[in-house]
């Protein structure tokens, strides 16, 4: 974004307010969550009008239950500025659009007692010393997953402009020693990954950010592609540990990819209509039926996705040399809503973080095509 000095303002204090960083606390103001370099900005990436944020600050009063204020009086400081922890990085005069980062060492996602709270066990892929054959029960793999768009979705954007696309898939049953299989199942996975230099990808914590290579990006498509994405990782962990022949074979294997969309869970949460789509031998064989119109549906993503899931519920998965291979004994996959399965039990703000993860990625995919 250019910085614009000729915008007509009704007056010379609005100006200043437009030209602050904004400031966002929790309800007690106890905490700062995140510093915007303007108004606009703000409104952009929280996805709320401008005004609302103009009397937040100037009223005081809450905002989708946060607080609000200003940060200073103008943007000329704002390349080096630091609030409790928080390190800014503006837009910049050149049209190059960088985000808010949290300064915390890794960009490890806030997620307290994570694993504690949803009771899962941990997954190790292909790791030497580690057994999956030791006990009866099924493998359970989880999958928490977002996707943006940089500029936000809005109906008062200008037709053509130009948009990116960007998704976060946060597998938190894997753990550090696992960190290069992850990153070498997300790396046959995807062709644009957010660099870890870069703030980015955090395989460590086991965070994949990717950008969004398909065209008309929009968040629901972004967030069925990060759906889809999640599926391609576990299949990419699952035929290495096959391939070791480390009993796999012999388990059940439970998927869970856990979405916040409503778009996305509306349409993935029946497996029988996913199997019956992706039964389909091509794209053009596709026949969606079901809510809405087929267009809606992003047909070019949903059958994919569709195929993917038809494939490892079926057994037609195959290894690098084409020849099929086993990936567990039954396999179930399932779409749930990711505020239905954390509920009140994760504390912290977990699915914020997630989401503001998914908006770096954006982000970082917006400047790149932008080179």
């Amino acid at each position: 974004k250019k910085f614009n000095a000729n915008i007509d303002l009704a007056n010379d204090s609005e100006k200043v307010c437009r030209c602050r960083p904004v400031v966002q606390f929790s309800k007690d103001t106890l905490e700062v969550i995140n510093i915007f370099p303007s108004v606009e900005e703000a409104a952009n990436q929280l996805e709320i009008s401008k005004s609302s944020i103009y009397s937040a600050c100037n009223q005081g009063r809450l905002l989708k239950g946060k607080a609000f204020t200003y940060a200073g009086n103008n943007t000329s400081s704002l390349n080096n500025m630091t609030i409790e922890g928080k390190a800014i990085i503006s837009v910049n005069f050149t049209g190059k659009v960088n985000r808010i980062i949290n300064n915390v060492p890794d960009n490890v996602l806030k997620i307290e007692r994570l694993n504690d709270s949803l009771q899962i066990e941990k997954f190790y892929p292909y790791n030497e010393g580690q057994t999956i054959v030791d006990s009866n029960k099924a493998i359970s793999i989880i999958a928490f997953v977002a996707g943006k768009t940089f500029p936000a979705d809005d109906i008062n954007l200008v037709r053509g402009t130009r948009k990116a696309g960007g998704m976060v898939i946060h597998f938190p049953q894997i753990n550090e020693e696992s960190a290069q299989k992850l990153k070498s199942a997300a790396s046959t996975s995807f062709g644009m990954i957010m660099p870890e230099v870069e703030n980015g990808s955090n395989f460590k914590n086991s965070v994949i950010l990717v950008g969004f290579p398909f065209l008309r990006p929009s968040r629901n498509r972004c967030e069925l592609y990060a759906c889809h994405g999640a599926l391609k990782v576990i299949l990419q962990m699952l035929k290495c540990t096959s391939d070791l022949g480390e009993g796999i074979e012999q388990k059940d294997i439970l998927i869970e990819i856990c979405t916040e969309s409503s778009y996305a869970w509306n349409l993935l949460k029946d497996t029988e209509s996913i199997l019956r789509w992706g039964s389909a031998e091509t794209l053009k064989e596709f026949i969606f039926d079901g809510d809405g119109p087929k267009e809606l549906a992003n047909p070019d993503l949903l059958y994919p996705l569709s195929k993917i899931v038809y494939n490892i519920v079926t057994g037609n998965v195959k290894d690098k040399q084409g020849n099929k291979t086993k990936i567990g004994k039954r396999v179930k996959i399932k779409f749930s809503h990711s505020q239905e399965v954390l509920q009140s039990r994760v504390e912290g703000r977990y699915l914020t973080e997630i989401n503001s993860r998914a908006k770096d990625a954006a982000i970082w995919q917006f400047n790149r095509l932008k080179q």
